[in-house]
């Protein structure tokens, strides 16, 4: 599997991916509601916007972008619907991490609906915790951090509650 950055050439298959998966989980669809969608390049030009292809198939996107000095946001996670639970949508994830660590954010935060429950159980498992709820909608926010100690090399993590995410998957108690 190869994740780059997004390609003015990824543009048909990036917005089908996105909106294949919110039509699944709504079962119906809106297309004036998704605007950004219309040009990725233009609309996540501030930020980073990631693909992921695996033997010439686009099966994932996710974008970071700025939210505040040095916050980012979450946003456009999506993995195709056959391809879940197969590490895509995790590997999408530290990549976002590692960019915003790079970015010198301290913070991610992002949010999902609250029905989404595979969402939410997903960044859960990933490190980050919910803040808040609101009007239908559930608030998770994660810290970043640079480890640097014992037998473990520096590299960028999230950090919530009691544990650490470690980009590569290992979860140490936090100091």
């Amino acid at each position: 599997m190869e994740i780059r950055p997004f390609q003015t050439t990824d543009q048909p298959a990036a917005k089908a991916l996105i909106l294949a998966g919110l039509a699944a989980h709504w079962g119906w669809l809106d297309p004036t509601r998704n605007p950004d969608l219309d040009d990725i390049a233009v609309s996540y030009a501030g930020g980073v916007f990631l693909v992921a292809y695996d033997r010439g198939e686009l099966v994932g996107t996710g974008a970071l972008i700025p939210a505040g000095k040095r916050v980012g946001r979450l946003v456009r996670m999506s993995v195709a619907e056959s391809r879940r639970r197969q590490g895509i949508g995790r590997d999408l994830l530290q990549a976002l991490i590692a960019a915003a660590q790079e970015r010198g954010y301290t913070h991610l935060v992002l949010e999902t609906t609250a029905t989404w429950a595979e969402a939410i159980a997903f960044y859960e498992v990933n490190g980050f915790r919910r803040s808040h709820e609101a009007n239908g909608d559930v608030h998770l926010c994660g810290r970043l951090m640079l480890r640097d100690g014992g037998d473990w090399p520096a590299v960028p993590h999230l950090s919530v509650g009691c544990f650490d995410f470690v980009i590569g998957g290992a979860f140490c108690l936090a100091g």
